[in-house]
C-alpha cells in the first residue's frame, strides 16, 4: 500500500483508520457501558480500540468473552484479552481474585467505515443488552427455583408434623385402648371371684340347712320311738 499510494498516500489512509478509531471510541464511550483504555489521540502504530466493560456492569455473571461470542453472532470478530501484568489499565495483571481483567480490541482497517463503525457499536450495545436480558433472566429463574425449593421444603415439614401427629394420636389411642383392656379385665375377674365367693357361701348355707334337717329328721325318730 505504502508504495501504491506513496507516502502522502498512506499518511491519509492512516489517519482515516486513526479517526474511525477515534469515532469508534467516542461512540462507546457514550453508550456509558464501556471503558475504553486504548489511547485516544493518533500515535504511531496501529490504529484500533481495545475496550472492556464499565465497573458498574462486571460482576453480572457475563463477561468481555460472552460479548465476543454476541458479536460473532452478528458477524463481528472481536477477541477478548486478557491484559498483561504491569500494564498502566492493568495494574498488576489481575484483580483481588487474581484474575487478570480482559479487553476487547477492535483493529480499524482502511476498509472499516465510519458508518461500520457506528453499526459496530451499535452491535456492541445490543450485544449487552442481551447479555443482560439473559442473565436477568437467569436470576429470576434462580430466585424462582429458591422460593420453591422452600415452598416444597415447608410443605414436606408440615406432612413430617401432621404424620408424627397421628402417629402420636395413634400410641395415645393403642395406650388408652390397652388401659381399657386391662380395667376389663380387672373388673371381671373381681366379679368372677365374687360369683365364686357367692356359690361359696350358698354351699355352706345348703350344708348347714342339710344338716339341720337331718337333725330334725333324727330328733322326730327318738321321740317316735319313745311313745311306742
Amino acid at each position: 500500500m505504502f508504495l501504491r499510494l506513496g507516502r502522502s498516500g498512506y499518511q491519509q489512509v492512516l489517519g482515516d483508520c486513526w479517526r474511525v478509531s477515534s469515532a469508534l471510541g467516542d461512540l462507546l464511550t457514550s453508550a456509558g457501558a464501556f471503558e475504553v483504555v486504548s489511547p485516544r489521540a493518533p500515535l504511531p502504530g496501529v490504529a484500533l480500540v481495545a475496550f472492556r466493560l464499565a465497573a458498574a456492569r462486571r460482576g453480572r455473571g457475563f463477561d468481555e468473552h460472552d460479548l465476543s461470542d454476541g458479536l460473532r453472532e452478528r458477524g463481528w470478530i472481536v477477541p477478548a484479552y486478557p491484559l498483561p501484568a504491569g500494564t498502566e489499565e492493568g495494574g498488576d495483571g489481575g484483580d483481588d481474585k487474581g484474575v487478570a481483567p480482559l479487553v476487547l480490541r477492535v483493529v480499524c482497517r482502511a476498509d472499516l467505515s465510519f458508518g461500520l463503525a457506528a453499526t459496530l457499536a451499535s452491535d456492541v450495545v445490543r450485544a449487552l443488552e442481551r447479555l443482560e436480558a439473559r442473565a436477568a433472566a437467569s436470576k429470576d429463574r434462580e430466585q424462582t427455583d429458591v422460593v420453591a425449593a422452600r415452598a416444597t421444603q415447608a410443605w414436606r415439614s408440615a406432612k413430617n408434623k401432621a404424620r408424627a401427629k397421628r402417629r402420636h394420636e395413634a400410641q395415645e389411642a393403642a395406650k388408652e385402648a390397652e388401659e381399657l383392656r386391662a380395667k376389663a379385665e380387672a373388673a371381671a375377674s373381681k366379679k368372677t371371684a365374687s360369683a365364686a365367693d357367692l356359690a361359696s357361701k350358698a354351699a355352706e348355707k345348703g350344708a348347714e340347712a342339710a344338716e339341720a334337717a337331718a337333725s330334725a329328721l333324727a330328733e322326730g325318730g327318738m321321740r317316735h320311738g319313745g311313745v311306742c
